[in-house]
């Protein structure tokens, strides 16, 4: 049994979404055959090689008629685990030593790789800030409305800002408190930097009760109470 098996598309003259049914139709036979045929060792590892098949870097400017194998790929992870499908998208650039020894090397946990002018990129999943076009802004009044600090870029102490966030009335045991000053600590600072947790403040603050009466037989405080922690 190989320890892997690399499926290499080949270009073609046919129309472009006929070859790209061909392309996905050819990796579902090859998978199907893997799949059906492992024995009693372990399967062979699934490769499949693209060329500039998604934007890895601002100048690229991908294949769409590719798309489709990727999907696949990703569909295969969690059908055929056992084939451990990988990706791997190369450039005009890309030396045929370099892609040999990715698919010899390559951990199993690393399932979509791209070589790009001789530099290795590794699929990531990350959070990205709003961009501008996708943020809204609305007016806050201090006194009623209910905002939140948040970091808006992980690791960059410059991106604190203030969002809007609902407010619903507090249930019962419950007390609403509107806060009245609070501090930024060197924890907050460890988390802000991702060294410790996730960001969160309120550790030290001074606050008013600001509830229904209501509320007072089941918390004993009084609305328009001072309290602090």
């Amino acid at each position: 049994m190989p320890q892997s098996v690399v499926y290499l598309p080949a270009p073609s003259a046919t129309p472009p979404d006929r070859h790209a049914r061909d392309q996905v139709s050819r990796l579902v036979e090859t998978a199907r055959a893997l799949a059906g045929d492992t024995g009693d060792g372990a399967a062979p590892r699934l490769w499949t090689v693209t060329a500039t098949a998604q934007q890895v870097i601002p100048e690229d400017e991908p294949d769409l008629g590719q798309a489709g194998l990727r999907g696949l790929v990703r569909v295969l992870s969690y059908e055929h685990p056992e084939l451990r499908p990988a990706v791997l998208d190369i450039d005009a650039h890309t030396p045929v030593a370099e892609v040999a020894a990715e698919l010899l090397s390559c951990p199993d946990e690393q399932d979509e790789t791209a070589y790009r002018r001789g530099i290795r990129h590794l699929a990531r999943l990350r959070n990205v800030p709003l961009g501008a076009g996708e943020r809204r802004s609305t007016p806050v009044d201090r006194a009623r409305d209910r905002v939140a600090l948040r970091l808006a870029r992980p690791g960059d102490l410059d991106s604190f800002e203030f969002v809007a966030q609902p407010r619903r009335r507090p249930g019962p045991g419950e007390v609403e408190v509107r806060l009245a000053a609070t501090s930024v600590n060197f924890i907050n600072v460890l988390q802000a930097l991702g060294v410790y947790q996730d960001f969160s403040t309120g550790e030290e603050q001074a606050d008013v009760c600001a509830f229904d009466g209501a509320v007072k037989r089941h918390t004993g405080r009084r609305a328009e109470e001072r309290v602090s922690r």
